[in-house]
């Protein structure tokens, strides 16, 4: 977390197709994190499928942390 140093808020508003012609649509609070150089780090939102993908996220990270440490 060292690497965060700044943040920003905004609202997304993102759709479902259902694939039956039904869309539905929502919104969203997220946080996006950047470092020093501006760079973005990740997002992170409330809504269940940004939760979801956040799990994804870190579950990828976890798995890529553990096959570098496995080369070294």
């Amino acid at each position: 977390m060292s690497d965060i140093a700044f943040s920003n808020e905004k609202i997304e508003e993102f759709y479902k197709d259902y694939g039956d012609g039904n869309v539905s649509s929502s919104w969203d609070k997220v946080t996006i994190f950047y470092n020093k150089q501006g760079e973005k780090l990740f997002k992170f939102g409330l809504a269940y499928d940004n939760v979801q993908l956040l799990v994804r996220d870190v579950k990828n990270t976890q798995r890529s942390i553990s096959n570098q440490k496995k080369k070294n």
